[in-house]
C-alpha cells in the first residue's frame, strides 16, 4: 500500500465498537453497474450482528498520490439497539483501482489509520481495527470516480509526463467536400481473400482490394466502390464490379460488398498517404464562429475536426491525437503548437460545443484532470488456467532486438511476442504469458523480466512496458496497467494519443472523450468503423470467471463471515439519503444545514462558526469538502449515459440537455 500514513493527521485512537466491522458488507453490485451509481449509495447503513446500526457517511478524499493509493476521512454514526447514537470519525488508507466504464474507484488493502468516538469507552482498539482490515468485504469499498475528481479541482497535482514522446506534425490534407483518407503503412501489403481471386491490403485503414489479373484497385465507399488503376488514383465511381467479387466469402466482413451498387451522384475526394496523415474535411468553405469570452478566437464549425483560428485570417490551430498543430493558413506549413497556445484557449466555455479541447490546453483544470485519470491503474487477478490466444506468424518467427535493450520483438505477427534469452513472452490484453518456444505452448506467468519495463517509446511495443505484475501465487497472478497500455499517455502536461513515432499515432482523427476518459476515432473520412473508442479497455476480452478485479477475489465474495461466527451484517433499505454529515480533521463530526455548519458536541448539535484561529482551517476544509461533494454529484448526473457515447454530446463538458451547472 502507498506510504500515506505519515501524511494523515494522527487522531486519538479509541474504540469504535465491533459492529463497525460490518460497515462495508452487502453493497449491491447492481447499484454500481451504471455511471455515477456509486456516488448515490452514500451514506451506507448496516445492522451489525449485535443489533446495532452503523451508518457510514460519504468519504472525504484527502490524498490520491500517483492514483494508486488514497487517504480519506469519513463520519460514522453508531446506534446500539435501544440506546442513543454515538458519532465518530475514521481516517482510512487504501490502495485504489479505477473502473472507468462504471466511473468507480475501488479500494483494496484497506487500513483504518485513526478513529475517534468521544462518547465510547476505549477497549481493544488495536484488535478491532485489525478485524476491520481483515474482514471488511470488498463490495463496500467503492466511491464514484466523479467524487474523487471533484475533490482535486482546487488542488491539481502536477502532471507526470512521459519522456521520449514525439510531436512531429503528420501530413495534413484539407478538403471542402466529403473526403476519404487512405493511410497505407509504406507500400501496400497484399493478402489473398479466402475463397476468392481478389487480394486485400492488410496495412491500411480502409477496405482496399485489388484484382491481380488486371491490377485494378477497388476502395470501399460505404455500400459502393471506387476504382483506380493503382492505389495512388485518380479514383472514380465503379459502374459495375467484376465477377470475382461474387466469390467473396459469405457470412463474413465482405457480405455487404458483393452486390453492384448504383452510381452515387457525388464522388468523394480520395487522399492516399504512405506516411502518417490526417484529414480536415469541411462542408464547403470554412465557417467561423466567435468563441464567447475570448478576444479573437474563432471556431471552425463545419467540420468534425477540432479546428480554431485567430480571427478569420490569422493562425490556424488543429487538434488531433491530443496534439495542437499551427499554420499561417490551411495550406501549412504545420508546426507543433501545444506549448505556445494563445491564452484565449483557456477561456473556452464549458458549454461550448467543442469544450473537449480544454483537456489538451496546458494549465486548464480539464487538462490536469485528464492527466490524473490517465495515471490511474487498473488491476486484475488472472487465473493460471487462462488459455492464451493463438499466435500466427507470416513465415518462420522473426525477431528484432529492441534498441537499448537485450530483448527482441517478433516482427511478423500481430501479437506482442518477445524473446529474452531462451525464453519467450507474450503480452495480450493486459496478461503476460510465457513459453519455451515462439510457437508455444503458452501459459500465464507472474515472472516477467524487469527489462520489459525499459522498452522505449521508440519501439512499437512500448505499451507493454506498462503491464506490471503486482502479485503471484500458484493459482492466480495479479496484473496492473494504466491507460498508457491502451495508447493514452501524458506529454506536455496534457493527455495525448500514441507515442508520435511510427504509424500508431495518426490516421484516425483521434479525439479525446472526457466522459469515457479515452481517445476515439473520428466519425467520418477515416474508414470503417465510425466514431468509436480506438482501443477497448484492457482485460475486457477474457472470461470473467478467469479474469477478475484484483480487489474482489472469489474467496472473499463467497465468505459470509464478517465478525467471527456471530453472523453477517445486513444492509438497511432504504439508506438515509442525508449527504450533509462530514468528518472534521479534528476528529469531530459536523453537518451542514441551510449553508451553516453545526458540530456534534455533548450529545447534540451546536452552531459552528469557525472563526477562532484553531477553527479557521477546519471550517476551510469543511467548505472545500462540501463543494467537492456537491460537484461530484453534479458530475455523476452529467456522466450518466455519456461514458459510452462518441457523438456530438461527448464533445462538450456541458452537453446539450445536461442538467449540470458550474465547473466540471
Amino acid at each position: 500500500m502507498g506510504a500515506l500514513r505519515p501524511t494523515i493527521r494522527r487522531w486519538v485512537a479509541v474504540s469504535i465498537g465491533a459492529s463497525l466491522l460490518s460497515f462495508g458488507a452487502a453493497a449491491d453490485p447492481a447499484t454500481r453497474s451504471e455511471p455515477g451509481a456509486a456516488s448515490n449509495t452514500w451514506p451506507r447503513a448496516f445492522i451489525a450482528p449485535n443489533g446495532a446500526t452503523v451508518t457510514i457517511h460519504q468519504p472525504q478524499i484527502a490524498e490520491w498520490p500517483n492514483q494508486a493509493a488514497v487517504a480519506f476521512y469519513a463520519a460514522v454514526t453508531y446506534r446500539p439497539a435501544g440506546a442513543p447514537a454515538a458519532f465518530g470519525t475514521v481516517a482510512v488508507e487504501a490502495d485504489t483501482a479505477v473502473a472507468l466504464r462504471e466511473r468507480r474507484v475501488d479500494f483494496s488493502r484497506f487500513a483504518v489509520a485513526d478513529a475517534n468516538f468521544p462518547t465510547l469507552k476505549q477497549a481493544d482498539v488495536a484488535d478491532i481495527v485489525a478485524l476491520i482490515e481483515r474482514r471488511l468485504p470488498p463490495e463496500g469499498r467503492t466511491v464514484a470516480l466523479d467524487d474523487m475528481l471533484a475533490a482535486f479541482e482546487s488542488r491539481r497535482p502536477a502532471p507526470k509526463n512521459v519522456d521520449g514522446l514525439k510531436a512531429d506534425p503528420p501530413v495534413i490534407f484539407v478538403s471542402t467536400r466529403p473526403a476519404i483518407l487512405v493511410n497505407i503503412d509504406g507500400s501496400p501489403s497484399w493478402r489473398q481473400i479466402n475463397g476468392s481471386a481478389l487480394q486485400y491490403a492488410v496495412n491500411t485503414n480502409w477496405d482496399l482490394v485489388r484484382d491481380p489479373s488486371s491490377g485494378t484497385c477497388y476502395l470501399r465507399d460505404g455500400p459502393t466502390w471506387l476504382t483506380a488503376a493503382n492505389v495512388l488514383g485518380p479514383w472514380t465511381r465503379s459502374a459495375a464490379l467484376p465477377a470475382s467479387f461474387k466469390q467473396l466469402p459469405k457470412g463474413s466482413h465482405w457480405d455487404a460488398t458483393t452486390a453492384d451498387e448504383p452510381t452515387s451522384p457525388r464522388t468523394p475526394a480520395v487522399f492516399v498517404s504512405r506516411q502518417p496523415a490526417e484529414l480536415m474535411a469541411f462542408d464547403g468553405e470554412p465557417e467561423y464562429q466567435h468563441v464567447a469570452g475570448t478576444a479573437k478566437l474563432r471556431w471552425v464549425s463545419n467540420t468534425v475536426s477540432d479546428v480554431f483560428r485567430e480571427g478569420v485570417d490569422g493562425t490556424v490551430y488543429y487538434l488531433v491525437s491530443g496534439r495542437w498543430f499551427a499554420a499561417p493558413d490551411f495550406t501549412g506549413p504545420w508546426t507543433f503548437a501545444t506549448p505556445r497556445l494563445p491564452e484565449d484557449f483557456t477561456k473556452i466555455a464549458l458549454d461550448h460545443p467543442r469544450s473537449r479541447v480544454l483537456a489538451s490546453v496546458p494549465g486548464t483544470p480539464q487538462a490536469a484532470e485528464a492527466a490524473l485519470v490517465a495515471r490511474a491503474r487498473y488491476s486484475m487477478r488472472v487465473s493460471k488456467k487462462l488459455k492464451a490466444p493463438a499466435v500466427a506468424y507470416d513465415g518462420p518467427p522473426a525477431f528484432r532486438r529492441i534498441a537499448g535493450t537485450s530483448i527482441a520483438r517478433a516482427v511478423n505477427t500481430d501479437k506482442d511476442v518477445f524473446k529474452a534469452g531462451p525464453v519467450h513472452y507474450m503480452c495480450f490484453d493486459g496478461v503476460w504469458f510465457v513459453a519455451n518456444a515462439a510457437t508455444g505452448p503458452w501459459k500465464v506467468t507472474g515472472t516477467v523480466p524487469d527489462e520489459m519495463r525499459t522498452i522505449p517509446p521508440s519501439s512499437p511495443a512500448y505499451r507493454v512496458a506498462h503491464v506490471l505484475v503486482e502479485g503471484d501465487d500458484d493459482d492466480w497472478t495479479v496484473f496492473a496497467t494504466t491507460a498508457a497500455y491502451t495508447g493514452m499517455m501524458v506529454a506536455g502536461d496534457t493527455v495525448v494519443w500514441g507515442t508520435g513515432i511510427g504509424s500508431g499515432t495518426y490516421g484516425a482523427g483521434a479525439w479525446y472523450n472526457p466522459w469515457a476518459a479515452s481517445f476515439g476515432r473520428a466519425p467520418s473520412g477515416y474508414g470503417p468503423p465510425g466514431a468509436a473508442p480506438l482501443r477497448a479497455r484492457p482485460y475486457e476480452s477474457w472470461d470473467a470467471l478467469l479474469v477478475q478485479p484484483a480487489d474482489r477475489p472469489a474467496a472473499l465474495r463467497a465468505n459470509g463471515e464478517i465478525v467471527g461466527t456471530s453472523g453477517r451484517a445486513t444492509a438497511i433499505a432504504p439508506v438515509d439519503p442525508d449527504r450533509s454529515v462530514y468528518a472534521g480533521r479534528d476528529g469531530s463530526v459536523y453537518r451542514q444545514r441551510a449553508g451553516a455548519w453545526e458540530k456534534h458536541d455533548k450529545g447534540g448539535w451546536v452552531a459552528f462558526v469557525g472563526s477562532s484561529s484553531n477553527d479557521v482551517p477546519i471550517r476551510r476544509q469543511l467548505d472545500e469538502d462540501a463543494r467537492a461533494r456537491a460537484a461530484g454529484a453534479e458530475r455523476s448526473r452529467a456522466a450518466s449515459g455519456l461514458a459510452s457515447e462518441w457523438g456530438a454530446r461527448a464533445a462538450s463538458y456541458r452537453p446539450a440537455g445536461s442538467a449540470v451547472r458550474g465547473r466540471p
